[in-house]
C-alpha cells in the first residue's frame, strides 16, 4: 500500500500533534492560533528540564528547534526522537505510528499516482531530465559545534539595509575576528553542515564573498587532535549541489506549492524579516541552476516558481538587457513541463543596477509579487 505522506501531515489536528509530541516526551508550553511550543525533546532525553524551544507552525504543519536550530515535520521529528532514545525503527513503523496515534483512516491516505500527458508517472518523466545527477559529489558533513567559534556580531551595513538580528540568528551568521568576514553556514536539505561562506569585509580579501578559511586552532572537545584538524580548513563546497535556505524553508514550500528563486544568500535573510516562518524563498548562490537543485524543489510538490532575479542591466533593450532575458527564460525552461513559472519584472527600472527586489521595501516586494509576470 502506498501512502500520501504529504496529505497524512495535512490531515493531523494540532489535538493529534499535541499527543504525539507528548507520548514522546514534548510536553505542551503553550498553544495559541499561529504556534504551539513544547519542550524541546528533539534533542533532550529529559525535555522538561530544559526551556520550551520546539515550535509547531499550523499552517505549514512544521517544527523548528529555537535550541538546535532544526526544522522538521512530524515524521523527521519522530526519527529524531527515537534515534536519541537509540531505538531501533523503519521508516513505516514511524508512520503506522501516527497513524495509530490519531486515528486517521489508511485508506484516506493511499497515494494516486499523478501522470501527466500519456498517462506517464510524474517521477519518470523527472527522470528523463535528470541529467548528471548521479555524477554529484559526496559533500563533507562538519560537526556544528564549529560555529561557536564565531563571534555574535551583526555586520553594521546589513542591518542597516533591513535584515534583522533575528532573522540573522535563525541562521546562524556570525563573526571570524581575525579575518574581519561575517560567517555564512550553508546546509544541505537535511540540515547537515556541508560548507561556511564569508561576506569579507576588508577590501584586501579581493572578493566579496568566499568560502571560509580557517586560520588559527579551534579545539571542538578537549581533543588536540580536533584543535590540529580544523586548522587550516577551508570550507569550500560544491554550490551546484545545495540551495541556501532550503533546510529551513523546505516545509513552508511543500505547504504552499510556492517556491521564490533568488540569486544571494542576503536576499533569504530578507525575506524571514519580512515573513518570519512563512519564509519561502531560496537563493542559488547566483543565477545559474542544474538539474540536481531543480529536482530538490519538484520532489517538494511546487506548483509555481518565482523568480526574484537580480536586475543586471542598466537600460531596457541593451545587449546587457537582452542577456539578462536570455538568462531568465533559460532558467524558466529548467520547470518546463513540471509547473508554473513567474518572474518578478522591473518595468519602470525602480530596482538600482544590480539590486535585488529584497533590497528595496517589504511593500515594493509584495506589488512586485502580486504583479508578477507569467514565463512558463
Amino acid at each position: 500500500m502506498s501512502i500520501n505522506f504529504r496529505k497524512l501531515k495535512q490531515e493531523l489536528t494540532n489535538e493529534a500533534v499535541i499527543s504525539i509530541l507528548q507520548d514522546l516526551g514534548g510536553e505542551l508550553y503553550k498553544k495559541s492560533e499561529k504556534e504551539i511550543i513544547f519542550y524541546s525533546c528533539c534533542h533532550h532525553l529529559r525535555a522538561t528540564e530544559h526551556k520550551p524551544k520546539l515550535y509547531y507552525y499550523p499552517d505549514t504543519c512544521s517544527f523548528f528547534c529555537y535550541s538546535c536550530g532544526t526544522a522538521f515535520d512530524i515524521i523527521s521529528l519522530i526519527q529524531e526522537r527515537w534515534n536519541l532514545e537509540n531505538k531501533e525503527f523503519t521508516f513505516m513503523e514511524i508512520i503506522y505510528y501516527i497513524i495509530d496515534k490519531t486515528g486517521l483512516s489508511v485508506d484516506n491516505l493511499q497515494r494516486i499516482n499523478p501522470v501527466t500527458k500519456g498517462n506517464t508517472p510524474w517521477k519518470e518523466i523527472l527522470g528523463k531530465y535528470s541529467k548528471n545527477v548521479s555524477n554529484m559529489t559526496s559533500l563533507t558533513i562538519y560537526p556544528k559545534s564549529i560555529l561557536s567559534c564565531f563571534s555574535h556580531k551583526y555586520p553594521t551595513a546589513w542591518l542597516d539595509e533591513g535584515i534583522s538580528p533575528e532573522a540573522m540568528d535563525f541562521y546562524h551568521i556570525g563573526y571570524y575576528d581575525l579575518e574581519s568576514q561575517t560567517t555564512i553556514p550553508c546546509y544541505d536539505i537535511n540540515n547537515n553542515l556541508v560548507g561556511i561562506r564569508v561576506r569579507n569585509w576588508n577590501p584586501e580579501h579581493g572578493a566579496k564573498y568566499s568560502s571560509l578559511k580557517m586560520i588559527h586552532k579551534f579545539n571542538l572537545s578537549n581533543n588536540k587532535q580536533n584543535e590540529q584538524d580544523i586548522c587550516g580548513t577551508d570550507f569550500k563546497f560544491s554550490t551546484n549541489q545545495v540551495l541556501y535556505g532550503l533546510n529551513t524553508n523546505k516545509y513552508n514550500i511543500e505547504a504552499k506549492k510556492k517556491v521564490v528563486i533568488t540569486e544571494g544568500e542576503k536576499s533569504v535573510l530578507k525575506a524571514h524579516t519580512w515573513f518570519g516562518h512563512h519564509n519561502m524563498t531560496i537563493a542559488m548562490f547566483g543565477n545559474h541552476l542544474n538539474n540536481y537543485r531543480r529536482n530538490l524543489l519538484l520532489e517538494l510538490g511546487v506548483d509555481e516558481v518565482i523568480i526574484a532575479p537580480d536586475y543586471d542591466y542598466k537600460e531596457v533593450g541593451s545587449p546587457e538587457h537582452k542577456q539578462w532575458e536570455r538568462n531568465q527564460i533559460r532558467l524558466a525552461q529548467m520547470f518546463s513541463g513540471f509547473c508554473q513559472v513567474s518572474i518578478m519584472l522591473d518595468e519602470e527600472g525602480i530596482v538600482p543596477y544590480k539590486n535585488n527586489i529584497f533590497d528595496m521595501t517589504k511593500e515594493m516586494y509584495e506589488q512586485f509579487y502580486a504583479e508578477r509576470y507569467r514565463l512558463v
